[in-house]
């Protein structure tokens, strides 16, 4: 056989002449193959794994040998940690270099090898050269493969945390790192010896993630009651998901479709030929688009597959007993099955393993946490205006309002100063608003000094009502609206040595160590309704007025009695 480029080749060409340059080897159905999949199962802080899977077709093995090799730069094998995940068979001797050994393995029997591996730098994906010795009744013979297999991370997490005085609210925002959609079917964050998370009500079915619409899981930490801070106490937490991709779904479902479609016809030998052709137009050629509306719907189309030319694709495998051409024939059936499936669903097409992915969580070590409240105080001469139907506390404009500034303090979050080394710290607060917002009175400026743990019990590591502050502060609101509660600014005072030098230089005092603390503003969201304390307003629609806008006449007052407004 031979193929010839040559455009003036004369057209009676004979019958070995090979009309397409391009030649497809595969192995029919039921015989030896080998297969390469990533672990379904992924741990971040330990290395990646990847499966082997032997299949032995209708041959009775009588030895196997299977030898492993990288065929991607940088990557490394680590062999000799390999395991066999089969019941009842194993490795005829330790694996050593690359190669495993097995005996003797029964037809129809799948056996699945998995070990670890390492990158030098990041890969999307990795190839392996596999090359399978075996013996049966019939001889000797020798298999070689090059499969590759994705790697990279299907998902991606970003976590943000929001400290409180006994609880640390940790937010995990979970995205698809492709343009499929996959669907997250269980979340979980794994406590640890210091610290247990609680999450609340889950979802009554799977939540699907977008590339542009990310899921988020929203989960409480706590401390553990009467667990000590040690070198040796574990304080990291695990994420742990439960996911699938859907690019991948629709694939085995189409493999799944195809495979059933070709079970009980003469045309069955070509399963493998028909599946790696067209599994991978269906990972490539649907658009993120109809990705998303396969999600949204529940069903994949099978029209994509009408641009493909069979006949084409197929050509070369010659005809069959009775003279028919296979390619013409297996394109029929595939049009057939076409027209009888135009839609696949994936309602039902729930995975019976799904992946996972265990993502080590560090809880940050902050110093100090700071709360800081401010409560508005009742007073016997003013009081709030009365309106109906109203939740927020309302006041008119240039009310005197007091209230109390409350500061508390933790340090249960600090995991990685030792009780004994902590030290007394000092800290500077003030009192934040607009100028046009609020006008602020009182000691809106101070100090304060938070004592050192005695113990490392909790209860000496927290605040109680002798060492928390109660500060008095003034509010006065300059204008009307839904006007937010100033805010508190909490800074470290650091004290130097007065033999120190406070500069630059090789004499300057570096023994100080940086203090991390966190202030949680109790009123953020809240607001304080305001009102103008007139009922009657005279203007001029002559723009005469402050920068061209009406002049103002007349302003009629409340009426005032004694010294309590009324509405």
């Amino acid at each position: 056989m031979f193929f010839e480029s040559d455009l003036g080749y004369p057209s009676d060409r004979p019958e070995s002449f090979l009309k397409s340059s391009r030649v497809s080897v595969y192995r029919p159905a039921n015989t030896l193959d080998v297969r390469l999949y990533p672990s379904k199962h992924i741990q971040l802080d330990r290395n990646n794994t990847v499966d082997i899977e032997l299949d032995t077709g209708w041959n009775n093995l009588q030895s196997t040998e299977i030898r492993v090799r990288a065929a991607t730069g940088g990557l490394r094998l680590r062999t000799s940690e390999a395991k066999c995940l089969h019941e009842s068979i194993g490795f005829s001797r330790p694996p050593e270099g690359g190669t495993f050994c097995f005996g003797s393995i029964p037809a129809e029997t799948t056996v699945r090898i998995r070990f670890p591996y390492t990158l030098e730098q990041e890969s999307p994906n990795i190839s392996l050269r596999i090359e399978v010795s075996y013996e049966t009744e019939h001889g000797s013979y020798i298999f070689s493969k090059t499969p590759s297999v994705q790697t990279s991370l299907a998902l991606g997490v970003n976590v943000q945390d929001v400290f409180k005085h006994s609880a640390l609210f940790s937010r995990f925002t979970v995205s698809t790192a492709s343009s499929s959609p996959l669907r997250l079917f269980k979340s979980e964050l794994l406590g640890s010896t210091m610290f247990e998370s609680s999450f609340g009500l889950p979802p009554s079915d799977h939540v699907m993630v977008f590339p542009r619409q990310p899921a988020s899981l929203l989960y409480k930490i706590k401390r553990k009651a009467g667990v000590k801070n040690g070198s040796k106490t574990s304080k990291t937490m695990y994420l742990k998901l439960h996911y699938s991709v859907l690019s991948d779904e629709i694939a085995a479902l189409i493999e799944k479709s195809l495979l059933e479609a070709l079970s009980d016809t003469p045309l069955r030998p070509l399963s493998r030929l028909v599946i790696s052709s067209l599994l991978p137009l269906a990972r490539n050629d649907l658009t993120g688009a109809e990705l998303e509306r396969a999600a949204l719907l529940g069903f994949v189309p099978t029209s994509f597959l009408d641009r493909v030319e069979y006949e084409k694709l197929f050509r070369g495998l010659g005809k069959d007993t009775a003279g028919v051409d296979i390619a013409r024939s297996l394109a029929s059936l595939l049009r057939a099955w076409q027209a009888a499936n135009p839609t696949l669903s994936l309602q039902s097409n729930e995975p019976a393993e799904p992946s996972s992915i265990l993502i080590p969580v560090d809880v940050p070590s902050v110093t100090i946490i700071h709360t800081a409240d401010i409560r508005l105080q009742p007073s016997p001469t003013i009081s709030a205006v009365s309106m109906p139907d109203s939740v927020t506390p309302t006041y008119s404009t240039h009310q005197l309002l007091p209230a109390t500034l409350h500061l508390k303090w933790t340090r249960i979050w600090d995991t990685v100063t030792p009780v004994s080394a902590q030290t007394d710290l000092e800290f500077s607060y003030e009192l934040l608003a607009p100028q046009d917002t609020w006008l602020l009175g009182g000691r809106r400026k101070g100090h304060f000094v938070i004592p050192a743990p005695a113990s490392d019990d909790e209860r000496d590591m927290s605040s109680t009502v002798n060492t928390e502050a109660e500060i008095p502060v003034l509010l006065i609101p300059l204008r009307e609206g839904w006007l937010p509660y100033p805010s508190v600014e909490i800074r470290e005072v650091q004290s130097t040595d007065s033999g120190a030098r406070s500069g630059p230089g090789p004499g300057a005092n570096s023994s100080h160590e940086e203090v991390h603390c966190e202030t949680d503003m109790r009123n953020i969201g809240e607001t304080v309704r305001v009102i103008a304390d007139r009922t009657q307003i005279t203007l001029s629609l002559d723009a005469s007025g402050a920068a061209g806008g009406p002049l103002v006449l007349d302003v009629e007052r409340r009426e005032v009695e004694g010294r309590i407004l009324v509405a």
